[in-house]
This record gives structure tokens, C-alpha cells and sequence, in this order.
């Protein structure tokens, strides 16, 4: 298999492996294994060396074999998780560390309530989005267009299509070399409800990339990238991606059993609420 990201490639094969959650055990679950990852490889940065590649979406995409189940199908039906569903929210300055449940959903995570909108395609974690606004001014039109949003954590940044992302980076480009403070929020309205990316959620730093970068890469001398990034999209259908930039700011919670994902705004005083903790199971 091959799996292109904004940062690298992935190149391995489809192996069966037991897959082992507490003390419930699935056999020869087939996941994607890189069994040597080479420098045109590394896709999350140096220190993070891939050995494989075990993905949360339905069994639709699922390599070379739509028909087999994925390791969480096979999780749930194997009564291993107590519901057909698992929730993410990554880490960011205030939260280092990321949170995966199978099963459901922590509740002292959650200080607001859920919005649950239902799945346009199985074969993506895929929504129906409304209207995409910058500022305040919508920049699509979404009654003209079938307009959608994917929600993928393996994807950076924002993603959109070249016609639009191009406009709207140097639409920013020109704000923030008159004055950075006066950049907008970008929102995404979903089902009618808006969820916005300000700012600090799409400017990210460079972690020491300076010296790969291009000059014009470096946003405004802001010292910080611009988490816009350009997506395929198929014909009449305009394709928004939520990637890791929105994942961190949002709790998602994706629903297999009744086909929805659920968005909210992750507990400010999370820190009162649990440790740091990078994986939970519920059996």
C-alpha cells in the first residue's frame, strides 16, 4: 500500500497481526505494517519513525479490500469495546498529550454539549457543510455547491481546493503583513452551527523547519507556517478537510453504530479533570 500525506509518503504491506486492547485480543486483523521506513518516508517528523498503519474509518476505505473489516469493526463485534465508537482530541500548548477512547467518550473531557451531525458518505468521516466564512464573509456558496467536510487526523492542516485556498492564503498574506493582530477567524458552519478556527489554531509553529523552508513558507514573519493546504476534489463537489489543527482546539467523536460525529469544544479545566494520558480502553 501507499499512503500519501502533505508531509511524505508511507509505503508498506497489508499483514495480519493480533491486536491486543486490555486483555481482549483480536487475531489476524489485517493492518498496514512499514517494515523499513526510509528518509522519503518520515511523515511526522524524525523522531516519530512509523511502523504501521492501523486507521479508525469504516471498512469502505480499507485497502486493497473494502469488503474486510477494519481492527475497530472487528473490536466491537468481538464485544472488546461497549460501543460501536471512539472520540479524539490531540494535543496542543495547553494539553501535550493527546487522548484516544475506544469504546466512547470521557466525559470530564466535555464541557459543552455535543453537536452530533450526521455522515454524507460512509466511505469518509464525511458531514454535510453549510457555509465556510472568513471574517465573518462567506467565501462559498454552498446552496450552489455540494459542499462537505472530512474530519481526518492524519491530515495537518486545513485542507481545501487550490481556487479557493490560493485566494484566501493571499487574502491573509496581505492582512498580516499590514498588521498580524488583524487577521480573521476562519469558521466552518456545520448543520448551523459554527466552529471557529481563530488565528492561533491555523498558524502553527515550525518545530525547527526553518532551514527546510522556503522563505515564502514562513507566514508573513510571523515565525509560524499557515495550516491551509490544497486537497483533490472530485467534480461538482467542493471538498473541505478538519485535519489535526481543528483536533486540538475540538473533542470529535465518531460514531460507527448511528453513523454521526460529534463535535464540541473540549473542557478548559480538563487539567481538573483527568492526568495527561495518551490512550484509554473501556471494557
Amino acid at each position: 500500500f501507499k499512503i500519501q500525506y502533505a508531509s511524505g509518503r508511507i509505503e508498506g504491506l497489508i499483514d495480519r497481526r493480533d491486536v491486543r486492547i486490555g486483555n481482549c485480543l483480536v487475531n489476524g486483523s489485517r493492518i498496514g505494517t512499514v517494515p523499513l521506513q526510509d528518509p522519503s518516508q518520515i511523515v511526522f517528523g524524525e523522531t516519530s519513525i512509523v511502523q504501521g498503519i492501523l486507521g479508525f474509518g469504516l471498512h469502505h476505505l480499507n485497502l486493497n479490500d473494502s469488503s474486510k473489516l477494519t481492527p475497530f469493526e472487528e473490536l466491537y463485534n468481538a464485544g472488546c469495546i461497549k460501543d460501536f465508537v471512539f472520540s479524539l482530541i490531540l494535543g496542543n500548548d495547553d494539553m501535550p498529550e493527546g487522548v484516544l477512547v475506544l469504546g466512547g467518550v470521557n466525559q470530564r473531557f466535555i464541557s459543552e454539549p455535543v453537536n452530533f451531525h450526521p455522515l454524507a458518505s460512509e466511505e469518509y468521516w464525511k458531514i454535510e457543510l453549510s457555509d465556510v466564512k472568513v471574517g465573518g464573509k462567506s467565501i462559498i456558496d454552498c446552496t450552489k455547491y455540494n459542499c462537505s467536510v472530512i474530519l481526518d487526523s492524519g491530515t495537518t492542516g486545513i485542507g481545501m481546493t487550490s481556487r479557493i485556498s490560493n485566494k484566501l492564503v493571499n487574502d491573509l498574506y496581505d492582512i498580516a503583513e499590514e498588521d498580524a493582530s488583524l487577521l480573521p477567524n476562519i469558521t466552518f458552519n456545520i448543520g448551523g452551527i459554527d466552529y471557529d478556527m481563530e488565528p492561533k489554531d491555523y498558524l502553527v509553529d515550525l518545530d525547527g523547519e526553518e532551514e527546510e523552508l522556503d522563505e515564502g513558507d514562513i507566514f508573513a514573519d510571523t515565525g509560524k507556517r499557515l495550516a491551509i493546504q490544497d486537497v483533490n476534489v472530485y467534480i461538482r463537489e467542493r471538498v473541505f478537510i478538519l485535519g489535526a489543527v481543528f483536533m486540538k482546539k475540538y473533542l470529535t467523536i465518531y460514531d460507527a453504530g448511528n453513523r454521526e460525529v460529534g463535535i464540541t469544544l473540549k473542557n478548559p479545566a480538563w487539567r481538573e479533570a483527568e492526568d495527561n494520558f495518551k490512550f484509554v480502553y473501556e471494557l
